[in-house]
């Protein structure tokens, strides 16, 4: 679906993206990920580093979460890292494993647990039923985790219903000519709704190959934190993704129209 959308002329348009030269918009380079060399298999020190430089009066809250279905980057593997890693660098366990709830209680367990040392806290979640692509699978639960995650909340406390409803659906759409902001998207093709925020997509520096997109919180503008979204594959798609796990919205099954994200992360305020 998000192939046939992002292919639309009017789409590509809307975006600013220029295609002179370029092949067909795919969600992975296959090329690219067949001839992958990769030259780093354990990235503990990486963390070492960012530990070593981190100071107790500005502390850092790392956020880990696997889908419990991911056959990918399985959480078991992640748990045996994170545990190594506390280890290595003196973060104590708090507490034991603990299920966390998504709007209601459920027998259906998803699953917390955390490391802290006063200068680093690693929080690790699992999420039920989701596989690799979570905000795809479980989009409810994993933006309630990262809500209370970026607010400092019980993982486990329900999202604000006014933070979750929808946009009323648009009638109709109309162009509109002669945008002031060369980057700002004024009339994304296929939308059934009116966005309540700016989005933007260009080229970082001009270079060809730094193509963004970028699109503001919905609420608290001034505050809110930036949300980076690197997608691995290695080659694929982040616009790929953006239509498919975290962004605003998605594409309907014609390939054609976009419907909202509920659960988008533009909604992650302060």
């Amino acid at each position: 679906m998000a192939l046939n959308y992002l292919r639309n002329a009017s789409v590509i348009k809307a975006l600013h993206v220029d295609i002179e030269g370029l092949p067909a918009w795919s969600g992975c380079n296959d090329v690219m990920n067949n001839n992958y060399v990769q030259q780093y298999f354990d990235t503990t020190p990486v963390f070492h580093s960012i530990f070593s430089r981190v100071s107790p009066s500005q502390p850092l809250k790392f956020l880990i979460y696997n889908g419990d279905v991911d056959m990918v980057c399985n959480f078991l593997g992640d748990q045996w890292f994170i545990e190594n890693l506390a280890n290595a660098d003196g973060i104590m366990k708090v507490g034991q494993r603990q299920p966390w709830n998504y709007t209601h209680p459920s027998e259906n367990k998803h699953q917390q647990y955390k490391f802290d040392n006063g200068k680093a806290t690693l929080n690790v979640i699992t999420v039920k039923g989701a596989g690799h692509m979570v905000a795809m699978d479980r989009p409810g639960p994993i933006l309630q985790a990262l809500y209370n995650f970026v607010n400092d909340a019980d993982i486990s406390t329900t999202l604000n219903a006014s933070i979750i409803k929808p946009s009323s659906a648009l009638k109709s759409v109309s162009e509109i000519q002669n945008p002031e902001e060369q980057d700002k998207i004024w009339d994304l093709p296929g939308l059934t709704y009116t966005p309540t925020f700016a989005q933007y997509s260009g080229y970082v520096n001009g270079a060809v190959d730094g193509n963004y997109m970028f699109t503001e919180p919905q609420f608290d503008l001034d505050n809110a934190p930036v949300l980076l979204w690197l997608t691995g594959g290695p080659g694929c798609s982040g616009l790929g993704a953006l239509l498919t796990e975290h962004g605003p919205f998605q594409v309907n099954p014609d390939g054609t129209t976009l419907f909202e994200n509920p659960y988008s992360g533009t909604k992650l305020p302060l």
